[in-house]
C-alpha cells in the first residue's frame, strides 16, 4: 500500500472516531503520525512516549513540538534531542537538556556545539552518566567546577588526564576520586608532574599499583 493510500485510510478513521486513532494506532505504530495532518500535542505525546524519535516526524509537518513534548521525546530515547536541536532549530530548555544527558551523557557535546552553555547541573548529569563528556566540557571552552570534576572523576577515574590537559591542577579530593576508581589514574598525576599526597600514593598502593 502506498503512503497516500495509507494516509487517506488513516484520516478516514480519524475522521469517524478520534479516539480510536489516538489511543488504538499510535501507541502500536507511532511512525504513523507522519501521515496526520496537524498532530494534537496529546497525539504528539502518544507518538513520542512509543517512540522518541517520532519528533522528527512533528518538527518535518512544521510543526513546533512543546516542551511538554520535547520532554516525553528525550525521556523515551535521549537522542531525540538531535532533532530538537538540529532540524528545528530549537533551544532546548535546561529541563530537557538534563533529560537527554542523564540518558546519554555524551549528548553534551551537541548541546554545547550549538552555543549554548550548559549549566552546572547538566554538566553534573552529564559525567555522572559518562565520565568521559567532560572532555567535551572542555573542548567546549568551559571550565568544569570541582563538582564535576569529582563527579566525572567518580564515574571514570581516567578523565583526569583530561581535566590535567585542560591546565587545571586537580584538587587532593579529585585525585582521590580518580584513583580510587582506577588505580592507575595515579600515573597521569605523575606523568603530569603533579607530586600525589602521600594519601592519594597510599590509595593507589591499595589498588595494586606499584609507585
Amino acid at each position: 500500500m502506498d503512503k497516500d493510500k495509507l494516509k487517506n485510510i488513516i484520516t478516514r478513521i480519524g475522521q469517524i472516531n478520534p479516539k480510536y486513532e489516538l489511543e488504538n494506532i499510535l501507541p502500536q505504530s507511532p511512525k504513523l503520525i507522519q501521515f496526520m495532518d496537524n498532530p494534537s500535542e496529546d497525539v504528539q505525546l502518544a507518538a513520542v512516549k512509543k517512540d522518541g524519535l517520532t519528533i522528527y516526524y512533528i518538527i518535518e509537518a512544521g510543526i513546533v513540538p512543546s516542551e511538554d513534548v520535547q520532554l516525553a521525546a528525550v525521556n523515551n530515547n535521549g537522542s531525540s534531542i538531535y532533532q530538537i536541536i538540529y532540524d528545528a532549530r530549537i533551544i532546548p530548555s535546561e529541563d530537557v537538556q538534563l533529560v537527554a544527558v542523564k540518558k546519554v551523557g555524551d549528548l553534551i557535546y551537541d548541546i554545547i556545539k550549538v552555543g549554548i552553555t550548559p549549566s552546572e547541573d547538566v554538566q553534573l548529569a552529564a559525567v555522572n552518566n559518562n565520565g568521559s563528556s567532560i572532555g567535551y566540557i572542555i573542548n567546549g571552552g568551559i571550565t568544569p567546577s570541582e563538582d564535576v570534576q569529582l563527579a566525572a572523576a567518580n564515574q571514570n577515574g581516567r578523565v583526569i588526564q583530561y581535566i590535567i590537559k585542560a591546565g587545571i591542577t586537580p584538587s587532593e579530593d579529585v585525585q582521590l576520586a580518580a584513583v580510587n576508581n582506577n588505580g592507575y589514574a595515579i600515573q597521569h598525576i605523575i606523568n603530569a608532574r603533579i607530586t600525589p599526597s602521600e594519601r592519594v600514593k597510599e590509595l593507589a598502593r591499595s589498588k595494586g599499583v606499584n609507585i
